[in-house]
């Protein structure tokens, strides 16, 4: 641990009223943020990497600080140290596990349950207002699949050239008209939803965590990382839409399409050919 660390870890310490020889455990593997935890989660405290990562600790600071108040039965982090000028953040986190660790030994009815629990906070977290956060528009979401398609383009190389054809086809002819044609409304979304950032508690309560990608654009983004059918199609009748629907009409098709897409926005490589058929499907 070098010396910004040891720095760091003395402010958690300090901001906790702890003694020295109480183990903060260090998260090095954070892209925008040095992270300190301290008994499995209990407290949770972000050092950021660069200005940019300060002035996305601003934006999540303001939702969660909000989100206080949500309807939900879902569990939020509360923030409750703040270093100057937002140098760093504390909130009292969530004690649990992921979700992907846990998900494949979870029985049908419970992954219903988690869904329906997350669908409600989504309905919630999609009609707030909250100033001062970023917006994704059609065409910004147009240009984001765009550049995932070339940085997948080293894998490519397996596929044939009718194949690479297609890909190609699909990303700056069919989703980009696809987009266009479902438009939406932009509403506040979690930003990068899925079983990496939901927690199941000891106690088998269910949270939510890192709002740090928080912005306004198509609310089906929060359905993106939802590879599980069962809590899919639960979140999403929770929030007043079906599957049934999704695959036939307005706005329920761009929840669907998201289900669909979940391999663009979770990889940015495509190694097997198998894939093509999967991302064709509009």
């Amino acid at each position: 641990m070098g010396r910004a660390e040891l720095h760091e870890q003395a402010v958690v310490c300090q901001a906790l009223g702890l003694g020295d020889h109480v183990d903060v455990e260090y998260e090095d593997d954070g892209w925008d943020s040095r992270v300190y935890l301290v008994n499995r989660g209990e407290a949770v405290f972000k050092f950021p990497r660069s200005p940019q990562a300060k002035l996305q600790y601003r934006r999540e600071v303001r939702v969660l600080d909000a989100l206080q108040t949500i309807d939900s039965p879902i569990l939020v982090p509360h923030v409750e140290w703040r270093g100057t000028d937002l140098e760093w953040f504390g909130y009292r986190g969530i004690v649990g596990e992921q979700l992907s660790y846990r998900l494949s030994h979870l029985h049908a009815n419970t992954k219903r349950s988690i869904g329906r629990s997350v669908g409600r906070f989504l309905r919630e977290l999609h009609a707030r207002r909250i100033d001062g956060l970023p917006v994704v528009s059609v065409d910004g979401e147009i240009a984001h699949y765009q550049e995932k398609y070339r940085l997948g383009l080293p894998a490519l190389d397996v596929l044939t050239a009718s194949e690479r054809a297609m890909m190609q086809a699909f990303f700056f002819d069919n989703l980009p008209n696809a987009l266009r044609d479902l438009r939406g409304e932009l509403r506040l979304t979690h930003g990068d939803l899925g079983p990496w950032n939901i927690i199941l508690t000891d106690d088998g309560e269910v949270g939510v965590i890192d709002f740090g990608d928080v912005s306004y654009q198509d609310p089906s983004k929060d359905f993106s990382g939802f590879g599980d059918e069962t809590i899919f199609d639960a979140a999403l009748a929770a929030t007043g839409l079906t599957t049934g629907c999704a695959k036939r009409h307005g706005s329920g098709s761009r929840h669907f399409r998201y289900w669909t897409f979940r391999s663009i926005s979770a990889n940015a490589t495509w190694p097997e050919s198998r894939y093509v058929s999967t991302l064709l499907v509009v």
